[in-house]
């Protein structure tokens, strides 16, 4: 299946390109520094058969914590996808599903105003 790093990369990427576009400079040390930690707690898939059908459950899930401005802030974000195939997804479907998920997970964490207003 797909490489847990690979995901992590990408998330991390994905975080890294959603500050910039916010107008944040993770990458450029400014002081006082935030400690922005993202951990994948939950990168599922199963599938069950139902009259004909297969049944995809996708689950992705995030836990983040960020200390910055002498605060610490811990959430968690998750998204899940339910799909209906009439045959066995091919391996790139799974994928890219997973993928999309892990995009709307990122996506939720870089909307939180709890986070942005610890890192302004």
């Amino acid at each position: 299946m797909y490489a847990n790093n690979d995901v992590a990369a990408s998330v991390k990427e994905s975080v890294l390109k959603g500050l910039r576009d916010l107008g944040f400079t993770p990458d450029q040390g400014v002081m006082p520094a935030a400690d922005l930690q993202i951990e994948i707690t939950k990168m599922s898939y199963t599938t069950k058969v139902e009259a004909l059908k297969t049944i995809a459950t996708l689950d992705f899930e995030l836990k983040t914590t960020l200390a910055a401005k002498g605060q610490t802030y811990k959430a968690n974000y998750g998204s899940q996808k339910v799909r209906e195939y009439g045959t066995m997804p091919y391996q790139q479907a799974i994928e890219d599903d997973m993928n999309d998920l892990a995009s709307q997970t990122v996506n939720r964490l870089l909307s939180d105003p709890n986070i942005i207003t610890l890192l302004k």
